[in-house]
């Protein structure tokens, strides 16, 4: 590297090669598993995105552009099947009674977008991450998962996936029967094999790795504790020289004679200058941390522990709680070939669609909101949308993804600010308001990917598709079998809620359950959140005081 460089130019140097090794890899692991795998979360993305266009008038080329670069780049910052999907509370009031108009939409988006953006940035995300004990985020995993399978079996049963519409026919392209043939075409294809040992984790690494280690600075806070230190996967060669320096010494001019494969490890999680001003900022960091995280992480701790969780340090250092779905030498692309079917029905079934298609982009157009637009946006679609975010699209895609990729950590942090800046920018052109999800990273995995790959492909798809044919794909997509696509849905529900199988000892299976049941019955998962973090930290402090009554020898506790 060169020597001239300053500090703050090193930091755009190894970001910069951080991201040409992300694209490496992409490129590296393209596959059919990839290709598959990106398309299993369509199940909740098409009808949702059709549907807007249809009744609110969303330009759908302008978001296929925008939700296209969104992939790409989740792709290569996170190295892992990162999905991109809809606000789902901002398009259902939208397709709701009164509904939104598009400014109104976008307001929401921004609202939202820019909450989370301020949380993340602030390192409050992963403040909240750390204070939400793991049976609570797995009981709103598995209250989503089974309101996506439910979604998508209505796909299959009712007209239109609604209930009020009446039973779907047996027949017909969108019919019952070729619902549940590809329901049970998904069944046989992607879980194709026994389970050997139910308790294998299926985990990929690089290539030519002898030896990888985790490292976790159980001394100081990490993202978690408000953006200190981070968990991270080495893998290091044999042959590879490895050296640890201060903050203080670094960069050292020793790095200059370092061969390309060695690596200088910095025992600070911040090495963009010793300065003054940053010696005064990490003061203040220190004693916040001391005096007010640190009592907080202790009751986070106790919480996780009255659950029957390790403490949050020993977490980080485990293995997954639940193994990926192992990739076998069988591996079907399931979500690739219906896909590809479901295109061929539909131009079967009605020709004349194809006649409906025109090439060229859609123009996109700048929406400013005007006062009223901002105020009615907010207040019925932003607000509702912003737990749901901050719990689904950031703490638990967070904790699934660490717990599936530990050799590829996700900070909340980082994901925080991925989904604000995102639609900080496309919402301003008309672009549906999107963000990660646990749901979407499920799907994707389920159905083969393991990579940042397969975003980068989808995101790659959504271009091309987006600069050829615009929002005239629009008479293709809608006619795409609702049936087809719930089967898929069916199954990315499934592989989320599967995460509950990790959940050990009798109080955090009842705190899991109790979280998954009432955010179902209440249909608002946020509920299920607040009544199981209450039980959590009800049963804890009962303990403390139980420890504290025996301690004292009170007469009802001592024989």
């Amino acid at each position: 590297m060169p020597q001239f460089l300053s500090n703050t130019q090193e930091y755009i140097y190894y970001r910069y090669i951080d991201t040409l090794g992300g694209l490496r890899r992409s490129v590296g692991h393209v596959s059919w598993a990839e290709l598959s795998g990106c398309l299993g979360d369509l199940g909740t993305f098409l009808p949702l995105v059709v549907a807007l266009t249809q009744e609110v008038g969303l330009d759908l080329g302008t978001t296929l552009l925008f939700t296209g670069v969104y992939n790409i780049v989740t792709g290569l910052m996170f190295d892992i099947p990162m999905p991109v999907q809809p606000m789902k509370t901002i398009a259902a009031v939208a397709l709701s009674g009164d509904g939104l108009t598009i400014p109104q939409i976008m307001a929401a988006g921004i609202f939202v977008s820019a909450c989370v953006l301020v949380l993340g940035a602030a390192g409050l995300m992963g403040i909240a991450t750390r204070l939400t004990p793991p049976p609570v985020i797995r009981g709103m995993q598995l209250g989503v998962g089974l309101a996506l399978s439910q979604k998508g079996f209505k796909y299959v049963w009712y007209r239109d996936g609604a209930s009020s519409e009446g039973m779907n026919s047996v027949w017909g392209l969108s019919g019952i029967f070729v619902g549940m043939f590809f329901i049970i075409f998904i069944l046989l294809s992607v879980y194709n094999t026994r389970d050997a040992n139910s308790d294998e984790v299926s985990r990929p690494t690089e290539g030519g790795a002898s030896q990888q280690q985790r490292v976790v600075d159980q001394e100081n806070g990490g993202e978690e504790r408000g953006e200190g230190s981070v968990p991270v996967s080495v893998t290091v060669k044999e042959d590879t020289k490895v050296s640890v320096v201060t903050e203080t010494d670094f960069p050292s001019s020793s790095m200059a004679s370092q061969s390309p494969g060695d690596i200088t490890l910095v025992s600070s999680s911040n090495w963009m200058g010793n300065g003054t001003a940053y010696g005064a900022l990490s003061k203040i960091r220190e004693l916040s941390e001391k005096y007010l995280l640190h009592p907080l992480y202790v009751c986070g701790d106790k919480a996780g522990q009255a659950c029957g969780e390790a403490k949050y340090d020993v977490q980080l250092q485990k293995t997954g709680c639940c193994g990926i779905p192992p990739s076998s030498g069988r591996h079907i692309p399931a979500a690739l070939i219906i896909l590809v079917v479901g295109i061929i029905l539909s131009i079967c079934f009605n020709p004349s669609i194809v006649n409906g298609l025109s090439m060229g982009p859609s123009k996109p157009d700048v929406i400013v909101p005007n006062g009223e637009e901002w105020k009615s946006g907010i207040l019925r679609a932003g607000l509702p949308q912003l737990p749901l975010t901050t719990l689904n699209s950031v703490i638990s895609v967070t904790q699934l993804a660490n717990e599936w990729f530990p050799d590829r950590y996700s900070k909340p942090g980082s994901v925080a600010t991925s989904v604000g800046l995102m639609n900080l920018v496309g919402c301003w052109f008309g672009a549906m308001p999107s963000c990660h999800g646990a749901g979407g990273l499920a799907a994707q995995v389920r159905f083969g990917a393991r990579w940042g790959t397969a975003p980068v492909i989808l995101g790659v798809i959504k271009i091309f598709l987006g600069l050829l044919f615009g929002s005239s794909l629009l008479t293709l997509l809608q006619e795409f079998p609702l049936s087809m696509l719930g089967a898929m849905l069916v199954f990315s529900g499934i592989e989320l809620a599967s995460v509950a199988k990790g959940q050990k000892g009798e109080r955090g299976m009842a705190i899991m359950l109790l979280t998954a049941a009432i955010g179902l019955a209440t249909g608002n998962i946020s509920i299920g959140v607040a009544v199981g973090l209450a039980c959590a930290y009800i049963v804890a402090l009962w303990d403390h005081l139980l420890m504290l009554a025996s301690a004292q020898r009170w007469p009802i506790f001592t024989r």
